[in-house]
């Protein structure tokens, strides 16, 4: 009302069309590592149970509304300042992330169960082997890889077989201490906010399989699968080369490597876990103590890449003088069937007053970079010339940001950092900080996290790059089921329960209505440009309406042939609510 009011009057009011960027705090974005990757995994399981749930709901299934909201609530409230910002004390931060480690369990719980309701309802006893359900809680259909824990017997290995028997390429990690081992395989077109059945069988293990690992180990630092080939510095340990091989474009730049670690000196004047104070020096991780291949199978090739750095604070004593005081281990592994190069990080950080980034000189050139922001994206300056620019020196961004040309470009897509730093050719994403006040463990002791690389031609909404940052942080999940089922059982094989047809409109809840009267979705259109979509039910609709944000109906909407079409301009919102026979 206010500003409609306003513009009324027609006052003759300066136009500011760009973020309101805050010069102040930018620490914020990175301090407290482990409460930011609890924050996105927490948010991530959050969408994940409720959607599961209202297709169990709409399945017969109960609705969990009492516990999930009870989380949601626990979730909303470590959100609050000066928690997720990192800027609280020790004690605040022990007390959050138990109450983080409830959240995760609870709604793990009532994942499960509601992943139990659909998997109980689909159609598998033609299979001859015992049921593998994955799903796909995202809303367009997509390739990635599966990873699950299994039980395998001594002496034997395990065959995966698609829907219809034939066997396809995978892996397995033998048997831990618990007898469990770590089965992985590309699943293919796992469709829309639905799944894909697939089978195990068991298989003797064929006596060739470690001679053959041994065999492939000669080409040392090379990666290569249909899309990329990436070539690692067994000196360093950093990436020499990321080749797009659809492109035929190299994406490092000329006499530089990418995914260099450097530790800069950061001591801020004031408010130490707020702001950032880079005094100009750093160092680049240019050693690698050891360069490993340690798979290098019909799924995935990896490298483990192991670093170390002496603070500068750490006291020097014979004869360990040069002992160092952190420790950088990383995964960097390539999918034989995916188009994006993943590098897991294990840190065991115990610095004072320092920052981690890692670092990617690439062979682009472009006066914006684009990084995402809720339910949008934004472009930003690469250029570090006038003080408006320079002041913008780290900026906040969610699951990607991405710099292109003309002819494509590269994405850094993250699972748990938010701020990044592009200026000209180089792409920096801040890993860790290490300020003393008012938390003086502040980010010290070990973590895990991913960042991946996605090379793409054209820009970063010609070419999927928000679905790509979506898939990285919602992994695709799986049910094995301990014999086929046998009967009439209503869902077949394969089966999307929602779906979108249009290319830039996501699917980003699903959720029973406060007033229990319906489903109500959460849609936004994420390319930044005006698209006519539909939303389509594997129930018939009997009723829809648009609401607001508080799920008050605004316009009822006209079901066609059981879909919903809705028009949306660049990066709107939508939320309806649907009624079901």
């Amino acid at each position: 009302p206010f500003l409609q009011q306003k513009r009324k009057q027609k006052l003759d009011l300066p136009l500011w069309k760009d973020e309101l960027y805050l010069e102040y705090h930018q620490g914020t974005f990175t301090t407290q590592g482990a409460i930011k990757k609890n924050n996105r995994r927490t948010e991530a399981l959050l969408a994940t149970t409720e959607k599961l749930a209202a297709i169990a709901f709409l399945l017969g299934g109960d609705y969990p509304k009492d516990r999930l909201e009870k989380n949601w609530k626990s979730a909303l409230t470590l959100q609050f300042h000066d928690i997720l910002p990192g800027s609280s004390i020790t004690p605040v931060y022990r007390d959050a992330l138990e109450t983080f480690r409830d959240v995760r369990k609870e709604l793990k719980v009532l994942e499960s169960g509601a992943l139990d309701r659909i998997a109980g309802m689909i159609g598998t006893a033609d299979l001859s082997s015992l049921p593998l359900i994955v799903f796909n809680t995202l809303s367009w259909e997509r390739n990635d890889v599966v990873i699950l824990r299994f039980p395998v017997p001594d002496g034997f290995s395990l065959r995966v077989l698609d829907d219809v028997g034939r066997e396809i390429p995978y892996e397995i990690v033998p048997a831990d201490e618990n007898g469990m081992s770590d089965i992985s395989f590309i699943a293919e077109k796992i469709p829309s906010m639905g799944y894909r059945a697939y089978g195990l069988a068991t298989a003797a293990l064929p006596p060739s399989i470690q001679a053959k690992e041994k065999a492939q180990a000669a080409r040392l630092g090379e990666m290569e699968n249909a899309v990329l080939r990436v070539v690692i510095d067994p000196a360093s340990g950093n990436l020499k080369s990321i080749f797009d091989k659809r492109l035929g474009r190299e994406f490092v730049a000329p006499g530089q490597e990418a995914n260099k670690l450097w530790v800069y000196e950061d001591r801020p004047e004031n408010w130490d876990a707020w702001n950032i104070g880079y005094t100009g020096r750093g160092w680049e991780l240019n050693k690698a103590d050891k360069v490993e291949l340690v798979s290098d199978g019909p799924v995935k090739t990896v490298y483990r890449i192991d670093k170390s750095f002496l603070g500068i604070s750490k006291e020097r004593y014979y004869p360990t003088e040069n002992f160092p005081s952190s420790f950088f281990r990383q995964y960097i592994t390539l999918y034989k069937d995916l188009d994006r190069l993943d590098i897991r990080t294990q840190a065991d950080w115990w610095e004072d007053h320092l920052s981690l980034k890692a670092c990617f000189p690439v062979a682009i050139e472009a006066d914006k970079a684009f990084y995402e922001i809720p339910f949008a994206a934004i472009g930003r300056t690469t250029r570090f010339e006038t003080l408006w620019e320079k002041a913008r020196y780290e900026v906040p961004a969610l699951r990607w940001a991405d710099l292109s040309d003309e002819k494509g470009g590269i994405a850094l897509l993250n699972d748990s950092k938010y701020g990044y730093d592009i200026h000209g050719s180089i792409i920096k994403l801040s890993l860790l900080r290490s300020p003393t006040w008012p938390d003086p463990m502040a980010d010290r002791g070990r973590h895990e996290f991913t960042y991946s690389l996605y090379p793409h031609a054209g820009s970063w909404s010609q070419s999927q790059v928000v679905r790509r940052g979506q898939e990285l942080n919602q992994p695709l999940l799986t049910r094995v089921l301990d014999r086929p089922l046998p009967g009439n059982r209503p869902l077949p094989g394969i089966y999307s329960f929602f779906s979108v047809e249009g290319s830039g409109v996501i699917i980003d809840a699903v959720k029973l209505a406060e007033d229990g009267s319906g489903l109500v979705f959460r849609l936004y259109e994420a390319n930044g440009k005006a698209e006519n979509a539909a939303l389509v039910f594997f129930r018939k609709p009997t009723q829809a309406v648009a609401t607001d944000l508080l799920e008050n109906e605004i316009t009822p909407l006209v079901i066609k042939d059981g879909r919903l079409e809705l028009s949306f301009r660049a990066f709107e919102i939508k939320t309806v609510k649907v009624r079901f026979d």
